[in-house]
């Protein structure tokens, strides 16, 4: 059985190709080492008693990885909270304008997550941004997530970081 990887648009590594023995019932296994996106093709090159054997390329997506934090936990409203993070790219150069993050909230009564900022990191995948708070007159706990967002030769598919919580008092 041979198995072919080839990563993503974007991605530093190269193609990898592997032959493995199949167990008596065809069945295989592989690890795939940590990395970006990709895509897998197994075939069988047939032998004696068996005929040739392909199977359209499995696309393997693999997330971003991102950090986010906080200046502070508990603000009050029309004070700003201070945002910042980091968006991990083992594998892949990032952007030489920067990778593209949007900072998002919870909306509870749409259960969907809407953005609040959309911001460059630097060229390491640092980011930073400030958000005030407005409009709030008692006091609400806001989840908040960064997420990387897709682009052109960025080989992982979106991926968010942890939500934290910001109270806001009015």
């Amino acid at each position: 059985m041979r198995i072919v990887a080839r990563p993503s648009r974007g991605a530093l590594g190269r193609s990898s190709v592997e032959q493995v023995e199949t167990g008596a019932h065809g069945v295989f296994k592989l690890r795939l080492p940590p990395g970006t996106s990709r895509r897998v093709s197994v075939s069988f090159p047939g032998d004696g008693g068996l005929e040739r054997a392909e199977r359209s390329p499995l696309t393997l997506r693999v997330r971003a990885g991102v950090e986010l934090h906080a200046s502070s936990e508990q603000v009050r409203t029309g004070s700003s909270v201070r945002f910042s993070g980091w968006v991990r790219a083992q594998g892949a150069p990032l952007p030489r304008r920067g990778k593209l993050v949007a900072i998002q909230y919870y909306e509870s009564a749409a259960k969907r997550w809407r953005p609040i900022l959309v911001v460059r990191s630097d060229h390491a995948g640092r980011f930073r941004a400030r958000y005030r708070f407005r409009y709030i007159s008692r006091s609400a706990r806001i989840r908040i997530r960064a997420v990387a967002l897709p682009e052109e030769r960025w080989p992982y598919a979106p991926g968010a970081s942890r939500p934290l919580v910001v109270r806001v008092t009015g």
